[in-house]
């Protein structure tokens, strides 16, 4: 019963992804939205839209959604840095916004990096040898 407990601890304590909102502009009468998809979940995402900082956030996403976006042609910069990854996100694409649409945007992250699958692997090792001392 202790493994099972301690199992269940182990896979929630894991972190999950969720997706992120983020409103550009107050106004909503006659804009768009821009929804970025990450081929993985990632985390440290700094996300400008036309130079302005929309999120800085460091919580591990796998999408993000701009809400109230103007029509028009926009420049979508994403940015992340973290050991997980094996290089450096930066992502820079030009966004053409229509009103009441949403528009697609799909991003590809960076493989993982040796030392994040070290630590994944010293992290099973570990969490197995005290599920079989018990």
């Amino acid at each position: 019963m202790k493994k099972i407990i301690i199992l269940i601890l182990a896979i929630g304590l894991t972190a999950c992804a969720s997706p992120q909102h983020i409103t550009f502009q107050n106004e909503s009468e006659n804009t768009g939205s821009i929804i970025v998809q990450f081929s993985d979940d990632i985390k440290n995402v700094r996300a400008t839209l036309n130079d302005s900082v929309i999120r800085t956030e460091s919580s591990l996403t796998s999408e993000i959604t701009i809400l109230n976006v103007p029509p028009g042609e926009h420049s979508l910069r994403l940015a992340a840095s973290s050991w997980e990854l094996k290089n450096d996100l930066n992502h820079t694409q030009s966004v053409n916004v229509q009103s009441g649409q949403e528009t697609g945007v799909i991003v590809s992250v960076p493989p993982k990096s040796g030392g994040y699958w070290a630590f994944q692997a010293v992290t099973f090792i570990v969490t197995l040898s005290i599920l079989l001392s018990m």
